[in-house]
């Protein structure tokens, strides 16, 4: 079984699915070691917020068709769809676990007696013990997407008697889901699994005019435009084990001893000097009492710092960049800096197209020129994120073109000089937020600096705000 799973596996290759990083099958312990995929789970989403939203269940239906696009490609059925086997993270629904994948060129008759899925989420074949195909996995895809979309299990609850004969027998309950969607969603659903459409053709229909020329790059385009992950619980640490008793007796006793030796000691000295008191008093200044004669000084409130800056505080770098930064906010597109850029207009059309709602920036002073970083507030993360793609598109015309910042979840760094610009700007979206941090080197590769800033406000954010990191 478990070889099965990493051959599956290995032959997967797409953006929706976790990546297979290493595996061993022939050593004294066997493992697989797959991607890490930072999200919330289907059913858990579902429990917490009801059915997703118009465009985020668009995403999560051209999400899970490119994923099994992929998967079907490689000759591999997934044969275990269910919620809890698609992730929402942060870049769009991901597809996980292979448990019981089987090639598709294998023997795929269920065995007498055995069921190879979960139940609730199989197709109706599975439990007439005929060849299992691809077909399976389009059933629970439109399964899945019902219950995203409706928030209700497409063939309710009850024991799994009833349920497996709702399947067989019943159509689903796909009450609530728009037309065109419910269409292709009753047409994966049909109980025949020849009349059901192929993953390729599902995410095309789902693609419409927008799937030329490349079908999987169309979906993560539009999933970048569109996609709002739901924001992750952020976990507050585990409080630090109590510390014995015992430890806290003996410190106890220890500091008891000691205030026992300061009284002894001074016993000791006023034996010795009975006038020790008076003398010391004498030594006292005379005249006047500083608190009967001295004014309070007068106590200047400092300016309260933009809540938006208050956000960005150092990058999360400590003391690196130096000074005390100057922080300026402001309510309209047409306040936000942008002079470095190769069209300075680009930022303020950008975010006036896209309703930014307010922003800051806050400047450090350095001999080497100074860091700018902006952080603006839009009402939702759609938005967000349709001001960043419209940014990178609005640079690219330059020819100015994203690097992958490492470890910053979405980080993307443009060196601006090829283009007409100065200097480099890292921009990310953290949830209904976008930051932007730009620093004057003139490098032809990215500033191990701005590098650095990048990732550490990354971690500050995602400590304050829960945005992935």
């Amino acid at each position: 079984m478990f070889r099965h799973e990493v051959a599956a596996s290995r032959r997967v290759v797409g953006f929706c699915t976790a990546r297979v990083l290493d595996a061993d099958v022939s050593g004294p312990l066997p493992y697989l070691v797959t991607e890490y995929v930072e999200g919330v789970r289907l059913d858990q989403a579902i429990a917490a917020s009801g059915r997703l939203p118009a465009t985020d269940l668009e995403g999560l239906a051209v999400g899970m068709a490119a994923a099994l696009t992929a998967i079907h490609g490689a000759g591999v059925v997934h044969r275990d769809l269910k919620p809890s086997n698609v992730l929402l993270s942060y870049f769009g629904p991901k597809v996980i676990d292979f448990g019981i994948a089987r090639a598709l060129d294998a023997s795929a008759s269920t065995a007498t007696g055995k069921l190879m899925g979960s139940p609730g989420w199989m197709a109706p074949e599975q439990f007439a013990q005929l060849p299992v195909t691809a077909a399976v996995d389009i059933f629970v895809w439109g399964s899945l997407v019902a219950y995203a979309g409706t928030g209700r299990r497409p063939f309710g609850q009850g024991t799994v008697v009833e349920v497996v004969h709702r399947i067989r027998h019943e159509p689903p309950d796909l009450e609530g889901l728009e037309d065109r969607l419910r269409e292709l969603v009753e047409g994966c659903m049909a109980k025949q699994p020849e009349r059901r459409p192929s993953a390729k053709a599902v995410l095309l229909e789902l693609l419409g005019d927008h799937a030329d020329p490349d079908p999987q790059a169309s979906a993560t385009q539009l999933l970048q435009q569109s996609w709002s992950p739901p924001a992750a619980a952020i976990q507050p640490p585990a409080p630090p084990p109590p510390t014995s008793r015992p430890r806290r007796r003996r410190r106890a006793r220890r500091w008891l001893a000691l205030l026992g030796l300061v009284a002894a000691v001074a016993a000791a000295l006023l034996a010795s000097q009975p006038d020790l008191p008076e003398r010391w008093l004498s030594a006292q200044p005379e005249g006047p009492s500083v608190a009967a004669t001295t004014r309070p000084a007068k106590v200047t409130a400092p300016a309260r710092t933009p809540p938006l800056c208050e956000l960005l505080g150092d990058l999360g770098v400590g003391g690196t960049l130096g000074g005390r930064p100057a922080d300026r906010a402001f309510a309209t597109a047409a306040g936000a800096a942008g002079g470095w850029l190769p069209e300075p207009a680009a930022l303020p059309r950008a975010l006036g197209g896209h309703q930014v709602q307010s922003g800051c920036t806050r400047t450090w002073a350095r001999p080497a020129g100074p860091v700018v970083a902006a952080l603006f507030q839009f009402p939702s993360r759609t938005d967000a994120r349709a001001m960043r793609s419209q940014l990178r598109n609005a640079l690219g015309e330059r020819g100015v073109l994203p690097v992958r910042v490492p470890r910053v979840t979405g980080g993307e760094l443009y060196l601006l000089e090829p283009g007409g610009g100065r200097g480099q700007l890292v921009m990310f979206a953290c949830n209904e937020r976008v930051l932007q941090i730009h620093v004057a080197a003139s490098a032809s590769a990215p500033d191990p600096l701005l590098v650095r800033l990048a990732q550490g406000a990354n971690r500050r954010l995602h400590e304050r705000t829960g945005c992935p990191l």
